[in-house]
């Protein structure tokens, strides 16, 4: 009889989080114009589409890293973590930034400061285990 593997609060932070990171960049790289609360019919309507797929394949893209990282430990694990920490603060500032340009939904400013959150979490609970 094989030994079922347990796994770690990180490694199911880091899969929750792989698969959202992958359904909210799909959802914006399908459907821009559905992810802004108010359709600006401006010249630089097609940019801020533009600009908003890009986000959703970077997002895709980091979905499908962290889906790949999920099972780290250790030091390496401390390492994503601080990375992904780095990136959600960034992101928000960018968000932020970009709120002038493209309406935002609030959701979006509530998942990134959930997730910055949940990083401090899992990077503390890490950190101490990796000490």
């Amino acid at each position: 009889m094989q030994k079922e593997k347990i796994r770690s609060f990180s490694e199911v932070v880091l899969f929750i989080l792989s698969l959202s990171y992958i359904v909210i960049g799909g959802y914006l790289m399908l459907f821009p114009s559905l992810a802004t609360p108010v359709v600006v019919h401006e010249a630089n309507h097609p940019i801020m589409l533009v600009c908003l797929r890009l986000i959703g394949s970077s997002y895709t893209l980091l979905g499908f890293l962290l889906f790949i990282f999920s099972d780290v430990r250790g030091i390496r694990l401390v390492q994503v973590l601080i990375f992904l920490l780095l990136i959600g603060i960034f992101n928000m500032y960018l968000s932020f930034q970009i709120s002038h340009y493209i309406p935002l939904r609030p959701i979006y400013y509530l998942f990134e400061s959930g997730r910055i959150l949940l990083m401090l979490l899992v990077l503390l609970k890490a950190g101490r285990k990796s000490l």
